[in-house]
């Protein structure tokens, strides 16, 4: 998923804030995609890509999106908790 497409959802669902709790984490999101899209369409190997990472590197782009994946589930969360989550 794209930050365009993120941002979209943030927008249809009427979530305030941002879709990722800091700017930083767009250049991740990208990462994530334009990887994921390499792998699956055979450009590249996921050991060409996972080698060129080092293992502190790799915890760092997994707790970014463990961050990005909270915070999402979070503002969800809080935003259909409250009453005007939704308009009944």
């Amino acid at each position: 998923m794209k930050p365009s497409q993120l941002k979209l959802i943030w927008s249809l669902f009427a979530l305030p804030g941002d879709p990722w709790p800091t700017p930083r984490l767009i250049g991740r999101i990208y990462e994530l995609v334009e990887a994921r899209n390499n792998v699956s369409h055979g450009t590249e190997a996921p050991s060409e890509r996972g080698g060129r990472i080092s293992d502190t590197e790799m915890k760092d782009r997994i707790g970014d999106i463990e961050a990005l994946c909270m915070h999402i589930v979070v503002s969800f969360s809080v935003h259909l908790s409250s009453r005007y989550g939704f308009i009944t």
